[in-house]
């Protein structure tokens, strides 16, 4: 690759979209000409990494980056889960909406996978806990791939411009999971709030489901290895993946005792990072 090719600076059309939020970075960048505001013809973007539970996915499964807290990610989609699994870990489901659907397709075989997937957890379902990798490219060889020494020269809150979840897009009531009230967050060890993204794409049928999450000023860098020895159940996920580099822990909880799952259960379907 021409090293003159490959330093040169990438820039981006002018969003078409009729809503374009200035104060959030991640769904358009920013206009390269700051007088020019939205109306700058060139935009510009910092590295943005998905993990996602919606299939089909070619990379970037969210089961990746759980650590520990989670069941049924093996068991067939359409059987049924019990409450009981819901009072010990956060469940991987589908909502009502998308097993009545699955249900309904499945006698005419499209050969076409699409599930809308997602872990589901209610106030005893505990914690759910993801190690959130910090990527980066490769000075020498240009390829991506994980930070060992980022700890050095960062804090995570430097590195991390943005951490935003998503929730399954399903709208079933006005005593469905809040994602910015009813849920608890801690970011790298820290406590943290989460606030509703206004902009185009993250709402479904008027409802919000996408929150922005702080990383707090104080959040600290751990490793995967370092989060693994520290979990003390059986809920603990084996995955051989970036563990001896650095990253955010994510830990989800519900916080509102009142959240059930008949009137609509938290859920984590999308987890989004934004790095400087």
């Amino acid at each position: 690759t021409d090293t003159k090719e490959s330093e040169k600076e990438l820039v981006l059309p002018k969003p078409q979209s009729d809503y374009v939020d200035l104060n959030s970075h991640v769904m358009f960048g920013w206009p390269k000409d700051k007088k020019a505001g939205v109306n700058s013809t060139e935009w510009e973007m910092d590295n943005i990494f998905c993990r996602t539970t919606f299939e089909p996915i070619s990379s970037g499964n969210l089961e990746d980056i759980v650590v520990s807290g989670s069941s049924s990610e093996d068991i067939d989609l359409l059987l049924p889960r019990g409450p009981l699994l819901y009072n010990k870990n956060w469940v991987m489901n589908l909502g009502s909406e998308a097993k009545q659907n699955a249900f309904s397709f499945q006698k005419y075989n499209f050969d076409y996978h699409y599930q809308k997937k997602a872990y589901y957890g209610v106030n005893p379902s505990g914690n759910l806990t993801m190690f959130v990798p910090f990527i980066d490219k490769e000075e020498k060889s240009g390829f991506w791939g994980f930070k060992k020494d980022i700890n050095k020269k960062k804090k995570p809150s430097q590195a991390f411009s943005s951490l935003i979840l998503c929730e399954v897009n399903e709208h079933i009531g006005e005593k469905q999971c809040n994602m910015a009230e009813s849920m608890g967050y801690l970011v790298g060890g820290k406590k943290s709030e989460a606030q509703y993204i206004e902009s185009n794409g993250v709402s479904y049928q008027g409802k919000k489901i996408c929150v922005s999450v702080n990383v707090p000023e104080d959040a600290k860098w751990t490793k995967r290895s370092k989060m693994e020895k520290e979990i003390k159940d059986n809920s603990l996920r084996q995955k051989s993946i970036s563990k001896d580099y650095y990253g955010l822990s994510l830990q989800i909880s519900v916080k509102d005792k009142y959240v059930f799952w008949k009137d609509g259960p938290c859920s984590i379907s999308h987890v989004i990072w934004e790095q400087k």
